[in-house]
Order: C-alpha cells, then structure tokens, then sequence
C-alpha cells in the first residue's frame, strides 16, 4: 500500500499496481502475475545476490519482520 506523506494521509490508490500492469501488457509479457508484487521480488532477489542482507533489502521494501523479507528474496 501506497500512502501520501503529507495531510491529508490517504491511500494513493492502484497508480503504481496498474501503470505496472499496463506496461507489462504493452511489451506482451506472459507472466502470471502482473503488477507490483513481481517487481519486488525481483528487486529483492536481486539485491541478495549482490550480496545486501536481509535486515537491508526490508528495509528497501518497507517490512518490519525479516520473515516477511524473506518471502521476497524466496530465502
């Protein structure tokens, strides 16, 4: 989710899931799941293998819980 970070706070609503969706739509990608979701455990996975910790990809994604972290970075 997606938050404005000045008053009033308010969810910024589906922009970013659906420009994601409609690019990918454009390029004619085949992938399952089209939205935000895959990118972040694409960027996840790929800060692991650059060798970044767990502690420091949740923090890049916002999670407070390595265990939610490491459902991205499929540790």
């Amino acid at each position: 989710m997606f938050v404005a970070l000045k008053a009033p706070i308010r969810r910024l609503g589906p922009g970013p899931r659906c420009t994601v969706r409609r690019r990918l739509q454009r390029i004619g990608s085949d992938c399952q799941r089209r939205g935000a979701h895959p990118l972040r455990h694409a960027f996840a996975q790929r800060l692991l293998d650059q060798g970044f910790s767990l502690e420091e990809i949740g923090n890049c994604l916002g999670h407070r819980s390595p265990k939610f972290t490491s459902v991205y970075a499929k540790v």
